[in-house]
């Protein structure tokens, strides 16, 4: 059975180079979350997080197999992966999210304009509820927005701002 070392070396020595690493790991973490959300853009600072994190990985990978131990730090690739993966999936979920309030608030907007003749103003109960902004013109026309994604009353798509 191989011997599994985590922040110890071979010698079972604290390893100051590991307590480090362990640090930027957690540090990086957050940044491959938060760049995951902001993709694509958020790709820029991903590509040196995952490069660098690349060759710790290989670097312990090559020195496990040298000294016959399992060192965790041949993982030290996968957390930035799994943050940055995590930080899309929710990227996705609220991006679905806004759509479908932008699409709902639309469709409210328009129901009441025909039962009332006029749209709502911006302190109607429902799109305060919902967090949902509007903006109407004397012609009739209305642009509602959440967060970063808007819709216009004769588009049907929901458009979202470009992200930094």
């Amino acid at each position: 059975m191989k011997k599994v070392l985590f922040m110890t070396d071979e010698k079972d020595e604290l390893n100051g180079i590991k307590i480090i690493l362990l640090a930027l790991s957690v540090l990086c973490c957050f940044v491959s979350y938060f760049g995951g959300r902001i993709l694509p853009m958020g790709i820029v600072l991903l590509f040196p997080i995952f490069l660098v994190a690349l060759v710790v990985s290989i670097f312990y990978i090559v020195k496990s197999t040298s000294i016959h131990a399992f060192d965790l730090f041949a993982l030290y690739f996968l957390p930035f992966l799994i943050c940055a993966i995590i930080g899309w999936n929710v990227d996705q979920a609220d991006s679905r999210r806004c759509r479908k309030k932008l699409l709902e608030a639309k469709n409210y907007v328009e129901k009441h304009y025909e039962k009332n003749g006029v749209i709502p103003e911006q302190n109607d109960e429902y799109l305060i509820e919902n967090g949902i902004y509007i903006q109407s013109w004397e012609d009739g026309g209305y642009k509602l927005w959440t967060h970063d994604a808007y819709i216009y009353n004769y588009d049907d798509d929901v458009r979202f701002h470009p992200r930094p």
